[in-house]
């Protein structure tokens, strides 16, 4: 045969022989409901959601495939009907299943279930979604996650807005807004906003992270979350870690939240890890026994702080570090640590003002709710620039170091 006859045999093969591409399966069109096209759809493809609400509970079913609004969060709902979690992945989804731009709502993980991730359920060991550009809103569970629950998970959390969660039918447990269950290496919580979520008979209002594999936490907004009812005290309004494994927690802005013990932030130190605050602004968060900003508790010792603003509500004690375990003070280098009428440092980090760069001064927010610096703040070119997982961009995505010194806070002086 000529190298001609060849060439028109390969073409007439490559005409009949069929070829696998990612294809797209439009809902409503093409199947009836988001269930349907994801039982349709194969890895790779994508399931493209009109506008609309609909009445479902999803399952990904193993498939890495996006499941996606073609206009939006605000036009897309995803209601569950109080009748489980809305969003359920538990087959060993990797990150290449997307589930993004939907409002997720009306879940409801009640005690004759799982009971966990009302809004979103991720479990089954090594489950690892990606959950990007949703508002994640009014969902309740009996037990851990009110709006988003993790376990054993490396799953990335990017860009989301989680409100209004709550507890519901039960009295324990802890995370109103994400439940983090022995998270895996390589968990990322980043640039969400985690608003007003209650968790009304355990902690973290916020967010309750339990990591067990090295976690990043950054660019998040955590505000007006509250975490109570249990005695003698409810820990970590805004976030609640207890880390066996290393944590991360870079630029994120934490205010007006509620506990007995950590307003802002309560973390929990195990040993044979380092724990790394940096470039965090905690503001206003309410603390009625102590640590309005954060209480850090366990081993102490290996938590670093560096360049934080940890500005306490009036009146009220800013830092809390408690000596249950040992008698040595977390590192601290260049923060702010300042209550009006309040204390800076109490239990064993008592005396870090003046030592190590870290300063206690009013940090002269611009305005009350914004947070950011106005000319004349102490905190401006007060940082300390080699201080570990420096982004390159503040929260407000402008350049980090603008005056050859970092600035103390999650905004840079512009």
């Amino acid at each position: 045969m000529y190298p001609s006859q060849f060439l028109q045999a390969a073409l007439i093969l490559s005409v009949f022989m069929p070829v696998a591409f990612a294809g797209t399966i439009h809902v409503p069109s093409d199947q009836p409901t988001v269930q349907a096209g994801i039982n349709a759809a194969s890895n790779g493809d994508v399931v493209l959601v009109s506008p609309g609400r609909y009445k479902e509970n999803i399952n990904f079913l193993g498939k890495d495939i996006t499941v996606k609004s073609s206009n939006g969060r605000k036009v897309t709902i995803l209601d569950g009907s109080q009748k489980g979690p809305v969003v359920t992945f538990d087959s060993k989804e990797t990150r290449k299943a997307v589930l993004k731009g939907f409002t997720i709502t009306n879940g409801y993980a009640g005690p004759g279930g799982f009971g966990s991730g009302g809004g979103i359920l991720i479990t089954s060991g090594g489950t690892s979604p990606s959950i990007i550009g949703n508002t994640i809103t009014a969902n309740s569970s009996c037990d851990p996650g009110g709006g988003i629950y993790l376990i054993a998970s490396a799953a990335l959390i990017k860009g989301n807005t989680i409100s209004k969660n709550f507890q519901q039918g039960c009295v324990g447990g802890e995370g109103a807004g994400i439940m983090v269950e022995n998270g895996e290496d390589g968990l990322e919580i980043i640039g969400n906003k985690i608003i007003s979520n209650i968790w009304g008979s355990g902690d973290g209002g916020g967010m309750y992270i339990n990591a067990f594999g090295s976690t990043l936490i950054q660019n998040n907004v955590v505000a007006n979350n509250t975490a109570t009812g249990v005695f003698p005290a409810a820990h970590g309004g805004g976030i609640y870690i207890n880390a066996g494994a290393n944590v991360s927690l870079v630029q994120n802005l934490v205010y007006g939240n509620t506990a007995d013990q950590g307003g802002g932030v309560y973390l929990a130190v195990q040993g044979g890890t380092t724990e790394i605050l940096v470039n965090n602004t905690f503001a206003n968060n309410i603390s009625s026994q102590a640590g309005s900003a954060i209480y850090i508790t366990g081993l102490t010792s290996n938590a670093q702080l560096f360049n934080n603003l940890l500005i306490a509500s009036s009146g009220e004690n800013s830092v809390f570090c408690d000596n249950m375990f040992t008698q040595v003070s977390p590192f601290f280098e260049a923060n702010d640590a300042f209550s009006a009428g309040g204390t800076d440092y109490l239990g064993n980090c008592v005396g870090q003002t003046g030592q190590n760069s870290n300063i206690s001064a009013n940090p002269m927010f611009l305005k009350k709710s914004n947070f950011r610096l106005q000319t004349g703040s102490p905190a401006i070119n007060a940082g300390f620039n080699s201080a570990p997982d420096l982004p390159s961009k503040d929260l407000a995505n402008k350049p980090r170091i603008v005056h050859e010194t970092i600035d103390i806070g999650a905004y840079e002086y512009q």
